[in-house]
């Protein structure tokens, strides 16, 4: 073998050795590779896996959280369908009940009804409601009407009934809205009225309670004026007549006092009566003569009247007194 041959020979060892070497770090270094990638995609779908069991934990959570909701709001609603049961029964043995006044009036549930012009007026109205509510009273609805009166009235039906009437229109007045009590002539004996239904009609201007109000917040021409005072207020009343002989009295929460001088005063007891009425009497002795009221509360409030004869030899004025 020539020296040309050997090295040739040397040189295709060589190559092959280095071929050898190449094709075993691949051996090697597939598998690796391989059991990395592998590895590396475990460890995705490890923490993958642990990103969904969280999420499912949460719902799971959230699933018993709306199921608390759920059961709270369905204890609720038995409850508002219980109460609404017992008041259904009540109206249907009111309506059971003899509708003549002569057999127990006073068992019969009263009811009221709402009257109003503009249904614009009917969330107002409906806050009413609820108020007479909470205090007992039974408020089947309320009604819209073509006309209503200038001036927001309790409608009662029969004389006997005018308490009830007074206590509605109170309970008007504790909210900031004046109302008078009006019989409706005609059903004294009437079967085609249930005994104890009332009805209040608001007027075109009604838009609701009104906040609290201190001081003389009313007077109409009706002649009835109306104070909201505090609990323990003095009230003073000063009564000048110009004419002869004055005849002046007046009826403090049902006791009638004869006035001896021109001038009387009480204090507002919140525990005994709220509201205080008071209807001033006053009598003429010449169509010209007059009387000048003045009233003044420790309350730093202030209202002036003129009296003057109406009609007759004499007249009689309402003041109301609501304490807060």
């Amino acid at each position: 073998m020539t020296a040309v041959n050997m090295e040739a020979l040397l040189a295709d060892i060589e190559r092959r050795e280095r071929k050898a070497r190449t094709v075993g770090a691949l051996l090697i270094l597939i598998p690796m590779s391989v059991g990395l990638a592998i590895l590396a995609y475990t460890g995705v779908q490890v923490r993958t896996l642990h990103h969904v069991n969280d999420e499912v934990q949460s719902l799971v959570n959230t699933k018993a959280d709306l199921s608390r909701q759920i059961t709270d709001a369905s204890k609720a609603l038995e409850q508002k369908k219980s109460e609404l049961a017992l008041a259904n029964k009540a109206v249907r043995q009111s309506d059971r009940a003899p509708e003549t006044a002569a057999n127990a009036p006073a068992q019969i549930i009263p009811r009221i009804y709402i009257q109003i012009r503009s249904d614009s007026q009917r969330a107002s109205a409906e806050q009413v409601a609820n108020t007479l509510r909470m205090k007992g009273w039974v408020v089947p609805g309320i009604e819209q009407r073509d006309e209503v009166p200038s001036r927001t009235q309790v409608r009662y039906y029969r004389s006997s009934e005018r308490s009830d009437a007074e206590k509605i229109v109170q309970t008007l007045g504790e909210i900031g809205i004046q109302a008078a009590s009006t019989i409706v002539p005609g059903y004294e004996n009437s079967p085609n009225v249930r005994p104890r239904h009332y009805e209040i009609w608001f007027n075109s201007t009604f838009s609701g309670p009104q906040e609290e109000q201190l001081g003389f917040v009313n007077s109409d021409q009706s002649g009835v004026v109306t104070y909201r005072g505090k609990d323990g207020e003095s009230v003073e009343f000063k009564v000048h007549y110009s004419g002869e002989q004055a005849t002046v009295t007046y009826n403090l929460d049902g006791t009638e006092t004869k006035l001896s001088g021109e001038s009387f005063s009480f204090v507002l007891n919140k525990s005994r009566h709220n509201p205080s009425k008071l209807v001033l009497k006053v009598g003429f002795d010449s169509r010209g003569a007059s009387y000048n009221v003045n009233i003044a509360t420790s309350g730093g409030q202030t209202f002036a009247t003129n009296l003057r004869p109406s009609g007759g030899w004499s007249r009689a004025d309402s003041f109301i007194f609501y304490i807060l």
